[in-house]
């Protein structure tokens, strides 16, 4: 009797890995012949039986970066048995996954000869996790018994072989985040992104993927218009079905240290169903800044004696009545080859008073100021 008891196969994985084993064994069977003139049959039997433990682990792309919500396992294992000769032999074969043996035998004619298999390919979406452990239980088995004759010429014998082959591979569902800046190693390792910077949200897992769910947090917007001079802007709100957009689009207005991105959605492989799946993903958004140089009023025109004046003025058609020098900046990660521009608009309702026959023409109220920013 020969027989295989499985085996383990155990690698490291990031992203996408596959592992493999075969295990094969085989036997036969005949007659003895005495020296005393009598014969005995023999037997002969094979087997080839699991478990069968494939373990994954994952390996960090750098320090913090956690491992996968969930991932999707494929299967493909075999198990057959083959057999020939004058003796028939019978045999069995399961691949652990319910597919059914196909094939089967052909009586001696003069020779019998016999085969069965039992394979698929199957897939599921599993949790993830550091270590993933897979465990199959395949087994193929195969027997005979020689044949005695009148004369050796006449006796009758057979052999056969057992085999199974298991393959799995794993793919982690991943979500990236489109249009952000990555680092993949040292401080700030990981996703960020600036201030005023879209980002497009994307699920991966290998699957034809419905019915999404995002959850993502913070203070976000759909989109900003600015005037064709610049001279209005604002943002356009986040709509209620963008969560449940295959690839939702958006903006962050607030600075965070760290925000976790999230969808889950239903993985589908051939028109089946394979489970449900989710990802997540850490950002880091940032704003830009601004350093003031200089503010100036161009005052025109100005008349300060209270008893005469009727108006004072600040700039002419095409000069500006305040102007500010400034620099707009972003931090090292989003370095740009020109620099941004910000606009300050000041709008200022003003009264004059009467005081005793005196008027009061500096007397402002009900100024409101506007910065409309723009990055290059």
């Amino acid at each position: 009797m020969a027989t295989d008891a499985g085996g383990t196969g155990g690698a490291s994985f990031y992203m996408d890995s596959e592992q493999y084993y075969t295990g094969a064994v085989g036997t036969s069977w005949g007659v003895t012949r005495n020296p005393d003139g009598t014969a005995s049959a023999n037997s002969g039997t094979a087997d080839v039986s699991g478990p069968i433990t494939v373990q994954f682990t994952w390996v960090p792309d750098y320090p913090g970066d956690e491992p996968p919500l969930s991932v999707i396992l494929t299967k493909e294992v075999s198990a057959q048995w083959r057999g020939q000769g004058q003796a028939p032999g019978t045999g069995s074969c399961a691949n652990g996954l319910g597919d059914q043996p196909t094939g089967g035998t052909r009586p001696p004619n003069p020779t019998w000869y016999g085969a069965q298999t039992s394979s698929g390919t199957h897939y599921k979406a599993e949790p993830g996790g550091n270590v993933i452990t897979v465990t199959l239980s395949p087994t193929a088995h195969i027997e005979g018994t020689g044949i005695v004759g009148a004369t050796s010429q006449e006796d009758k014998t057979g052999g056969g072989s057992c085999t199974v082959k298991v393959r799995v591979s794993i793919s982690p569902v991943e979500l990236t985040l489109a249009g952000s800046t990555r680092k993949d190693s040292g401080e700030y390792a990981g996703d960020n992104i600036l201030i005023g910077q879209g980002v497009t949200g994307i699920l991966s897992a290998g699957a034809t993927l419905t019915n999404h769910q995002w959850t993502i947090p913070g203070e976000t917007f759909a989109s900003f218009d600015i005037g064709p001079d610049q001279e209005w802007g604002h943002m356009v709100e986040l709509s209620s079905d963008e969560s449940s957009k295959p690839f939702p689009h958006w903006f962050w207005r607030e600075a965070a240290d760290s925000l976790t991105v999230q969808c889950s959605a239903t993985a589908t492989i051939n028109g089946i169903v394979i489970g449900q799946v989710a990802a997540k993903r850490k950002i880091m958004v940032w704003k830009p800044f601004h350093t003031l140089y200089d503010v100036v009023a161009n005052l025109s025109s100005y008349n300060p004696d209270p008893l005469t004046a009727t108006s004072v003025k600040a700039g002419d058609p095409g000069s500006p009545g305040v102007e500010a020098t400034a620099a707009v900046g972003t931090p090292h990660l989003f370095y740009a080859l020109t620099p941004g521009q910000f606009f300050f608009v000041q709008l200022v309702n003003a009264h004059r008073t009467k005081n005793g026959g005196i008027f009061n023409p500096n007397l402002v109220t009900d100024v409101t100021q506007l910065m409309v920013g723009k990055m290059a």
